[in-house]
Order: C-alpha cells, then structure tokens, then sequence
C-alpha cells in the first residue's frame, strides 16, 4: 500500500498555502511565457512541499500556469515551475490570475492506495477514486511518464475548473530533477 493525499477544493481566499486561482504567494525565479504569443502565462495554482504528501529537495512549492486564453486547437499543457526555498513574497501581486478561476483552497484527505492500479473491475468505485485528484499514492496515468521520472500529482479538470482539454494533468520530476507536465 501506498500513502496517497486527495485533494478536495473548496471556496478559498488568497492567504491559502494550498490553492488553484488568484496570483502565486512566492515568486517563482521566472514567469514562464507561452510560446505562441510571449505573452506571460497566467497562475493555475501552488503545491506546498511537505513531507510524504509532495517531496521536492530543492523547492519550498511548486506551482503551475498556463496560457490564459486555451481555445479550441490550443495546446492547454500547463507548466509547472519549483519555486527554491527562500523565494520572495509576492508582495507587489506580480502574475498573471487565470481569468477563469476563482480561488479554491487544497484541503488534503491521507488514504491508502494499492501498490498499482487494479485494471478489473475497470467501473467500481474504488478503482474510480485512484483517478481522483491526488499527491502520491499509486500513479494512475504511469504510463504518460518518462523512463526514470517520479509521479508527483495528477490534477483532474473539474471541481476547480481548469481547462486540460478534456485531460488529467500528470506531474512528474524526470530523472535530472526537473519537472514535466503530461495530459492523459
């Protein structure tokens, strides 16, 4: 068994460590900008690291961000970014807020999940929930890793209202310490 945070979001304010929508806490070393337009992409939201739920060395969170306007035939991959321990307070509100988001605090449920994903029965219940959005546990989408890459998170579109395309985003750190972002 595997030690596995849920995530479940509920109407939030700024001042939430844990959160999707509004502007980063921290800043991050650098905006990243979309690669169409240069235009800075737009906040989606922040992980703090902690022990056992999300564990990155060198970062004090990681957090996420996306072009702000995804249409039909646009890449909706986000971005994810580590922000190093002792980054700057965002205290000007620098950043882009994502248009569509509102502020959801990350509440964290701990449960168990198998070692790996039960394929059969595929529909039941307990099977469903290993989809769910979630820190650790057993990666669902492990096939949408890299060789060498470590399972992070998986981010599903809906409760909070982000636009994946219809996907689930995976996170990774590959195996030279930087992150990727996968849509399974």
């Amino acid at each position: 068994m595997k030690e596995a945070y849920y995530m479940h979001f509920v109407e939030g304010d700024q001042a939430a460590r844990d959160r999707a929508g509004g502007l980063p806490t921290h800043l991050p070393p650098a905006f990243p900008r979309c690669a169409d337009t240069g235009e800075e992409m737009a906040f989606l939201m922040q992980l703090y690291c902690e022990p056992g739920r999300l564990r990155l060395d060198d970062a004090m969170c990681l957090q996420l961000y996306q072009c702000a306007n995804v249409g039909e035939g646009e890449d909706p991959l986000p971005v994810a970014v580590k922000v190093p321990p002792g980054a700057e307070l965002n205290r000007g509100g620098a950043g882009v807020a994502h248009p569509l988001l509102n502020v959801l605090a990350v509440e964290w449920e701990m449960r168990s999940d198998p070692d790996e994903i039960p394929r059969e029965p595929a529909f039941a219940p307990e099977v469903l929930r290993l989809y769910d959005s979630k820190a650790g546990g057993a990666a669902a989408f492990r096939e949408a890793l890299p060789d060498g890459a470590r399972f992070l998170f998986q981010l599903n579109e809906e409760p909070a209202g982000f636009n994946f395309g219809g996907f689930t985003a995976v996170v990774y750190e590959d195996s030279g310490g930087g992150l990727g972002v996968a849509l399974q």
